[in-house]
């Protein structure tokens, strides 16, 4: 009974997601407005050299323009039906999601469906699915690479036919989630270091590589890096920042409380501690760094008012900064906890991967950074062989939440 509620809710909150995104009539906004000329300049120059190095306002790659430009006729480039297109590869994202947990949790049809379902309670999903962004597109390929990698994790240890077709699958779907978003190129480490700590045969792992490299270098050299030349003024501030590292990893462990604060480990000697890094950072950031950091603050504003959002935004980023680092002690501990579990350690070493990304934009911190790993995370959190009767109102906050947050910027209500 509580499973077919929870896919209710759950079915209610993608249907709710879908709405916003098909009858949003709102022109473009936010780094919406970014993306279509560059799929008009491909369509002018097509894919060579010179398109790769006109770009401009685009630090993604161009699996935006690989994807738009084909259904320009059916989209126009324009609301809604250049936002439809996240929707719909959201769709394809929880099926390739519901094939995994079926296959690698062994979960029966209709738990796999809740499981893959799930996505839609973590917030930042709603606005990147309902404005058209590039994280989605990314993501797709990024989840297929994932599951080919867990078809060979899953077989025996010896190089078979059928493993070097999807070692190569897996590394053309992650060339193409690269050149769409770069933080994913990472995610040609935890593949290597799972075969490495299983002692599975590292020849698996060569057609992997050279087909992700051999699609996604080519691309990097014509720019000289690992975003265009036009861009690299505008979002050049520094080589990293830690700050937005540890923010990420925070932000991946509000996803957990979301999905299943069970996962957490948890004690008394840890609560000290937890406590004692917050007050730590809230001294140090206020005698020295000064930084500032207030999820939702337009949202929040207007519950608790502008006086008490001073005293929110001084003592939310010594909290998140603890937090984030008590994220990362979990994550080992329940590697160790889960060493014989290949594919929890892929996704686990890939949510790592990406998070630590954040630190490398040093121009700014976003949640859409964390949400490129909203998959991994997924597989990292999700347990539904455990009774949780607080698993509906934590999904539903979730799911508001990220309302809200698509709200913002779209302005719909």
């Amino acid at each position: 009974m509580l499973n077919r509620f929870t896919v209710l809710i759950l079915s209610l909150g993608l249907v709710t997601l879908a709405a916003l995104t098909i009858f949003n009539l709102n022109p473009l906004l936010f780094d919406e407005v970014l993306f279509p000329p560059n799929v008009e300049l491909m369509e002018r120059l097509g894919f060579g050299r010179k398109f790769l190095t006109l770009m401009k306002d685009q630090a993604p790659g161009p699996l935006y323009e690989f994807i738009h430009l084909p259904l320009k006729s059916i989209t126009g480039l324009k609301p809604p039906g250049i936002r439809i297109v996240n929707l719909v590869l959201l769709l394809i994202i929880m099926f390739v999601l519901f094939k995994i947990f079926k296959k690698n949790f062994q979960y029966e049809t209709e738990k796999a469906w809740i499981a893959a379902l799930n996505i839609i309670a973590i917030p930042t999903i709603w606005q990147v699915t309902g404005l058209a962004l590039t994280e989605i597109p990314a993501m797709v390929f990024a989840v297929i690479s994932f599951y080919f990698l867990t078809l060979i994790l899953s077989n025996d240890h010896r190089v078979k036919n059928i493993n070097i077709i999807y070692s190569i699958i897996a590394g053309v779907s992650l060339s193409f989630a690269i050149l769409g978003r770069s933080p994913y190129l990472l995610l040609v480490f935890p593949f290597l270091i799972t075969l490495l700590y299983y002692k599975q045969d590292i020849r698996l792992y060569i057609p992997f590589i050279i087909f992700t490299m051999a699609l996604t270098l080519p691309v990097f050299f014509i720019w000289g890096g690992l975003i265009p030349p036009l861009q690299v003024r505008q979002v050049s501030e520094g080589w990293i920042k830690p700050w937005h590292g540890i923010l990420a990893c925070s932000y991946a462990g509000i996803i957990g409380i979301i999905i299943n604060p069970k996962w957490f480990t948890v004690s008394k000697k840890i609560a000290i501690i937890f406590v004692c890094m917050a007050a730590a950072f809230f001294l140090i950031n206020f005698l020295w760094l000064g930084y500032e950091f207030a999820p939702m603050s337009v949202t929040i504003q207007k519950i608790i008012g502008y006086k008490t959002m001073i005293v929110y935004k001084r003592m939310i980023s010594p909290i998140l900064a603890a937090f984030g680092l008590y994220f990362v002690f979990c994550c080992f501990v329940k590697l160790k906890e889960k060493n014989l579990d290949k594919v929890y350690t892929l996704a686990v070493l890939s949510s790592l991967s990406i998070l630590a990304t954040a630190a490398t934009v040093t121009h700014q911190f976003s949640s859409r950074y964390v949400v490129q790993a909203a998959p991994f995370l997924l597989f990292m959190f999700i347990d539904l062989n455990k009774d949780d009767k607080w698993r509906v109102p934590r999904l539903i906050v979730g799911m508001t939440i990220g309302f809200l947050s698509l709200n913002t910027y779209a302005k719909i209500i």
